[in-house]
């Protein structure tokens, strides 16, 4: 998705640069657009499925949080993933094609670490949360 993005805002920039009818600061706006539309989509994915997936009621703020942490550690993890297939491919004689694949399942299961990572601080942020007394005794409060 943040390919797309970055190749969308690259065809937008040619266009501007060839045309020469949109100002630089339109071209800065843009590329601010293409690098958060994609964390802003996945941060809103991570929440959806934080807050629906769960048998219990989970608020939108605990779910939020934790698809924030999530978005951010996914972004870490996404340039370092990249930064390190740089190196790997300098030594594709070793392993060959195949070395491509175990870097792909490497990638996959720490991405799924960290999304089960957000997940468990969805959970810790709901259980620290401080509770009404209705939530505590299941009384409903009569205002």
């Amino acid at each position: 998705m943040t390919a797309l993005f970055h190749a969308i805002v690259g065809v937008g920039e040619g266009i501007v640069q060839s045309t020469g009818g949109v100002s630089a600061v339109s071209a800065i706006a843009l590329g601010f657009i293409a690098a958060g539309l994609p964390g802003f989509i996945t941060a809103v994915s991570f929440t959806v499925v934080y807050r629906g997936l769960p048998d219990v009621r989970v608020e939108l703020k605990d779910a939020a949080f934790g698809a924030m942490v999530a978005v951010v550690l996914f972004k870490l993890g996404k340039h370092l993933f990249f930064w390190f297939t740089s190196l790997v491919a300098h030594r594709h004689a070793i392993y060959g094609p195949l070395g491509s694949i175990a870097i792909l399942q490497m990638w996959i299961f720490v991405g799924g670490l960290i999304f089960l990572y957000g997940a468990a601080l969805t959970k810790t942020a709901r259980e620290l949360r401080p509770r009404t007394f209705s939530e505590v005794t299941g009384i409903l409060d009569e205002e």
